[in-house]
């Protein structure tokens, strides 16, 4: 699953949690459409623009994990 299919539950979840802004949303879409590469990689922006390098390393794994799971 990659692309734009995760916005409104991640939209839901971090506004509720107030862990990011309507804001982050807005420029991580715009950051991953601009950048080569699949659409999904949206998520790592938007980590880096929450909390920083640190934010950008948790969102890369946390849409890695799920994919290699499912390679076994």
């Amino acid at each position: 699953m990659g692309g734009l299919n995760n916005l409104p539950s991640l939209h839901h979840d971090l506004l509720t949690q107030q862990w990011a802004r309507e804001a982050d949303f807005g420029e991580a879409i715009a950051i991953g459409q601009i950048s080569p590469g699949p659409n999904g990689l949206w998520v790592i922006s938007l980590g880096y623009l929450t909390y920083g390098w640190l934010g950008s390393l948790l969102a890369l794994i946390a849409i890695i994990i799920p994919q290699c799971s499912s390679c076994r």
